[in-house]
């Protein structure tokens, strides 16, 4: 994920970069993932943070003072997003839909 996250930071320029997943870190590759980090942060200046998607959500989501507004908003940066693939943004649909009911 890391590598893939790297070619993105070259292309696009970003300051930051998120990776979030609900698997965990083997600790073998502990070290490694920090060094690419390092040396991501360095030559790049981009400041590469991986979290796992439970708690982060748990922590952000109470930031938020409107619901409706949010989804509004992440919406369509979902829509603009080309990097998503087609099948994400159908998930997302999904997902909406069963909210509405």
């Amino acid at each position: 994920m890391i590598r893939i996250a790297k070619d993105k930071i070259i292309k696009f320029n970003p300051r930051r970069y998120c990776i979030f997943s609900s698997a965990n870190i083997n600790e073998l590759d502990s070290l490694l993932i920090e060094q690419e980090i390092k040396i991501i942060r360095d030559s790049h200046g981009c400041q590469m943070i991986i979290n796992g998607t439970i708690p982060t959500l748990k922590y952000y989501l109470r930031l938020i003072t409107s619901t409706e507004k949010f989804l509004d908003n992440y919406s369509k940066l979902v829509e603009l997003d080309q990097e998503l693939q087609v099948i994400h943004k159908i998930k997302w649909n999904e997902i909406l839909s069963k909210l509405d009911k």
